[in-house]
C-alpha cells in the first residue's frame, strides 16, 4: 500500500502507524494532466494551471531547462539552510530516503520511497525500518549505504560545533539509529510521531555523502564545496552571482530518468527582467516565491497566453513580525500585544497580497489544526472591529509606561513585498503613537542581524515544508528549537509541544495543538500576518510539471521533459 501524509491532516499518518507498511517502488511518470485536488479535510484549493499550447503525449529524452532564481543562496549546505532558492537547485542533485509524490496528480501529497524501496513501522509506532535500494552510488562512484543515512540524521539532530541546524527539532523524537546491514536503517523513537515521515520527505531532508563531507572537514557552506549526490543531476559548475549548471546523471537509479540533459540556474534579481525572460523563452521556470501575486500571473497570461503556463496553490508561507525578547521595549508582553493589535491584517491582505492570502493565526486557517474559525475571529489583532483593537493597544502602551515608543523595524531589501509590508506596518504603528524607523538590509547583512538579534522588530518570511504542527509551531516556538530566533520560552508550551507529537488520537492531538496556539496569542513572541498562496509559471514547452501543495514539493524535476 502507499503511505500518505496529506498536507493539512495527520489522520492519514495515524493510519500509517496502524498499517505499518511502506510503498511499492515509485512509478514511472504519468503523461501530463491537470493537477487534482488533495483529499484532506478541509480541502485547500487544488493547484490551478492555465496551460499554454504545447505538445502532449509520451515523455521524450533530451534538451534542457533554465530556472530563474531571484536570489543566490547564502549557503549550499542543505543541512544548514531552509531557503527555497537553495533547494530549487540542489533537490535535483541529492535524494531523500523518502519523498513526496508529485509525479502523479492523483497521488499528490502521498509519501513514496526515494532512496528507500520500502519501510515498515513497528507495532507500537516507536520504530521505523527503512530498506534501501540496492546498487545506488554517489556521483563519485562510492556506494550509498545505511551508514550514510545514520550520519546524516545524527549531523542534523546533533550538529557539530559551529554548524547551525534549523531542522534539528524534527529529529528530536529519535533516540538511536541502527544499521544492521548496509541496506537497512532502523530508527528508534521516544514515542510515536504523527509528523516524522512527512518531515522526513521534505526537500530539506536530503542525504549528503559522509565520506565527501568529512573529507572537506565538514565545511561545505559555499558552492565551491559542493559534494556528490545520488540524484538525477550532477553539479557541474557554479559562477558566483551568475548561476549554476547541472548535467544528467547517466547512472541514476530510476531507470529511464531523468528526461532532461541539463538544468541551468540563473540569478535574476529584478522582477520585470525575470518576467520578460520567461515570455521570451530565455528562462523556463520562475522559481516559486512569495513575492508573486495574482497580478503577475494575470500579466503573464495577457502578454503570452500561448507561451506560458501559470499555477497557483495553497502556500505554507506567512509574514512574521518577530520581536526581540531580550531587551526593551519588547521584553514587555504588553508592548508586544499592543503592536500585534495595531496590525491591519485585512489591509495587508488587500494592499500587499492583492487578495492572494488568508487571514489567520499561528497555524494556516485552512488547517484542521487551526483554532476554530469563530474563536479565531475574536483573537487579538484579528477582530473585525479595528477601532477597538487600537484603543486597547494604546491602553496597553500607557500601562507599560511607553505611550510613544521609538523602535526600529528591520526588513530584507530590495524585495518589493517586504518593503511594502514594512511601510504598511509603519503606518499601522503610527496609529497607536509609536515612532518606527525602517531599516532595509541586503540578505547577507539581514541574516547576521537575525542570528545575532540585532533588531527591535524584524520581518521574517516563514515557509514551512509541511503543514504539521511540529514543523510550524514546535520548530519556531519550543525552547531552543532550531528556528526559535528570538529565544522565546514557555514551559507549558513545551509540555504541550512534546505531548502533541506523541499523541496518536487525532482529536486529542488537535486539542493540544489548539491550546499551544492560545498560549502564543497570549505571549505574542511574534505576530503572524496572512497565509499566502504560491504562484508559479513555466514556458509552454515544459511538460509533466505537477506542483504539490506547499513550497517543498516541487523542486524535483527528474520526471519533467520538454517538447520541441
Amino acid at each position: 500500500m502507499r503511505a500518505k501524509n496529506l498536507i493539512a491532516s495527520s489522520f492519514t499518518i495515524l493510519g500509517l502507524l496502524l498499517a505499518g507498511c511502506g510503498p511499492a517502488p515509485a512509478p514511472s511518470p504519468a503523461p501530463p494532466s491537470t493537477p487534482a485536488a488533495s483529499t484532506d479535510k478541509p480541502k485547500p484549493a487544488a493547484p490551478a494551471v492555465t496551460p499554454a499550447a504545447g505538445a502532449a503525449g509520451q515523455p521524450r529524452r533530451g534538451g534542457g531547462v533554465t530556472l530563474a532564481l531571484r536570489v543566490e543562496p547564502d549557503t549550499f549546505d542543505a543541512h544548514q539552510s531552509v531557503t527555497i532558492a537553495l533547494f530549487a537547485q540542489i533537490a535535483n542533485v541529492y535524494n531523500g530516503v523518502v519523498r513526496y509524490n508529485n509525479t502523479e496528480p492523483d497521488h499528490r501529497g502521498e509519501i513514496t520511497g526515494d532512496l528507500a524501496r520500502d519501510w515498515e513501522l513497528g507495532s507500537d509506532g516507536k520504530s521505523i525500518t527503512f530498506r534501501l535500494r540496492p546498487g545506488v552510488t554517489w556521483h563519485d562512484g562510492a556506494p550509498f549505504t545505511s551508514q550514510d543515512v545514520k550520519w546524516n540524521i545524527e549531523r542534523v539532530a546533533n550538529p557539530p560545533r559551529g554548524m547551525t541546524s534549523p531542522r534539528k527539532q524534527d529529529y528530536a523524537s529519535i533516540t538511536s539509529v541502527e544499521t544492521p546491514d548496509p541496506l537497512t536503517v532502523r530508527l528508534l523513537m521516544k514515542e510515536p510521531s504523527l509528523d516524522f515521515l512527512g518531515d522526513f520527505a521534505a526537500d530539506e531532508t536530503v542525504m549528503l555523502p559522509k565520506h565527501a563531507v568529512e573529507a572537506k572537514g565538514g565545511n561545505i557552506k559555499d558552492a565551491g564545496s559542493m559534494v556528490p549526490g545520488t540524484g538525477p543531476f550532477i553539479w557541474k559548475q557554479h559562477t558566483p552571482g551568475v548561476g549554476a549548471q547541472l548535467q544528467r546523471n547517466p547512472k541514476y537509479f530510476r531507470e529511464g530518468q531523468p528526461f532532461l540533459d541539463t538544468i541551468r540556474t540563473v540569478y535574476i534579481a529584478d522582477e520585470s527582467t525575470v518576467l520578460s525572460a520567461l515570455l521570451t523563452g530565455r528562462v523556463d521556470f520562475l522559481n516559486i516565491t512569495a513575492s508573486w501575486r495574482p497580478s503577475h500571473m494575470e500579466g503573464l497570461k495577457s502578454r503570452g497566453a500561448d507561451k506560458v503556463k501559470t499555477y497557483s496553490f495553497p502556500g505554507l508561507n506567512t509574514f512574521r513580525l518577530v520581536y526581540n525578547l531580550d531587551k526593551p521595549p519588547f521584553n514587555d508582553v504588553r508592548v508586544r500585544r499592543a503592536f500585534n493589535l495595531a496590525i491591519d491584517h485585512q489591509g495587508f491582505r488587500t494592499a500587499v497580497m492583492e487578495g492572494g492570502a488568508d487571514i489567520g493565526g499561528y497555524m494556516p486557517p485552512w488547517s484542521e489544526m487551526s483554532i476554530p474559525e469563530q474563536e479565531l475571529a475574536q483573537m487579538p489583532g484579528l477582530r473585525a472591529d479595528k477601532k477597538a483593537d487600537l484603543e486597547e493597544a494604546r491602553r496597553l502602551l500607557n500601562e507599560a509606561g511607553l505611550p510613544t515608543p521609538n523602535v526600529k523595524l528591520t526588513y530584507r531589501s530590495p524585495a518589493a513585498n517586504l518593503v511594502a509590508a514594512a511601510s504598511l506596518w509603519q503606518r499601522n504603528f503610527t496609529e497607536i503613537g509609536a515612532k518606527v524607523d525602517l531599516q532595509g538590509e541586503e540578505l547577507a547583512v539581514y541574516n547576521v542581524t537575525l542570528a545575532k538579534r540585532g533588531y527591535d522588530m524584524i520581518i521574517y518570511l516563514f515557509t514551512s515544508p509541511t503543514a504539521s504542527p511540529t514543523a510550524i509551531l514546535s520548530t519556531f516556538y519550543a525552547t531552543g528549537a532550531g528556528r526559535n530566533f528570538n529565544g522565546y520560552s514557555n514551559a507549558e508550551f513545551d509540555r504541550l509541544a512534546a505531548a502533541q507529537v506523541a499523541e496518536v488520537n487525532p482529536a486529542k492531538r488537535k486539542e493540544l495543538v489548539i491550546e499551544m496556539q492560545r498560549i502564543l496569542f497570549k505571549d505574542v513572541p511574534l505576530s503572524p500576518v496572512n497565509w499566502g498562496r504560491y504562484y508559479y509559471a513555466t514556458t509552454g514547452r515544459v511538460q509533466n510539471f505537477n506542483p504539490g501543495i506547499g513550497s517543498r514539493q516541487m523542486s524535483r524535476l527528474d520526471y519533467v521533459w520538454v517538447s520541441g
